[in-house]
């Protein structure tokens, strides 16, 4: 193990579920680790921003206040 990748975010978690992978297919988990992560971050902000724009702090599976006066 070099240096560089062991200080790469998330190869960790590669190297702790692939311990006896080769090095292509460790790279290829990597890759696939940060696709997720970034599908995960991206669906964490649209969530974050929904709920900054939700008229009641309580919405959660309710009408919102404008939709419920037919506006």
């Amino acid at each position: 193990m070099d240096d560089t990748r062991d200080s790469r975010p998330g190869f960790l978690i590669v190297e702790r579920y692939m311990p006896n992978a080769s090095e292509e297919a460790r790279e290829e988990a990597y890759a696939t680790l940060r696709e997720l992560m970034a599908i995960l971050a991206r669906i964490n902000g649209r969530l974050t921003i929904e709920r900054r724009e939700a008229d009641s702090t309580n919405a959660a599976g309710r009408l919102r206040i404008s939709d419920s006066q037919g506006v």
